[in-house]
């Protein structure tokens, strides 16, 4: 029996068939073995996905703190963001590295995106939330706290159903 650390191997199917020769008489052998091998994705979602969703949760947050708060605001979206690159330094050591973009490194940079406009949103406020600007600032929030759910459920989507 065959096992691969974080796979689910399925048993060999082995077929053997003849087929006609392509402009040649007679015919040829052929024996295919069929493996199905499954990826156990629990380890990924709990080791990259939970972790990751929390700190796009925490920029999130930028949309409930009130607009006189700004100094939070900033705190929290830069903290958001350092956390989310820390985070990927230190996923970057323990991944393989290779050529091509994965759905795990799809879902990192809608992340990325949304953990970066929570910053931007945050920087805002220290020009919309004083003055006259006041009410765009408060319909940002309001605007906000719908849609950025709505965007981490398209980057869901997009990174792992697409």
């Amino acid at each position: 029996h065959l096992s691969i650390q974080g796979w689910r191997v399925g048993e060999p199917r082995a077929v053997a068939s003849t087929g006609p020769r392509v402009a040649r008489a007679g015919s040829w052998a052929r024996f295919d073995v069929e493996l199905v091998l499954e990826r156990e994705w629990s380890y990924h979602a709990w080791k990259l996905g939970v972790p990751l969703t929390l700190i796009v949760l925490m920029a999130y947050g930028v949309y409930f703190i009130p607009a006189s708060a700004v100094p939070q605001q900033i705190g929290l979206g830069t903290t958001s963001m350092l956390t989310l690159i820390a985070y990927m330094l230190a996923l970057g050591s323990t991944l393989p590295r290779i050529a091509y973009l994965t759905r795990a490194d799809r879902f990192f940079v809608g992340s990325a995106i949304l953990v970066f406009l929570g910053l931007v949103k945050a920087l805002a406020a220290i020009a919309l939330a004083q003055g006259p600007h006041a009410r765009v600032f408060d319909r940002v929030n309001r605007w906000g706290r719908w849609v950025f759910p709505l965007a981490m459920l398209t980057n869901f989507a997009l990174a792992f159903l697409f």
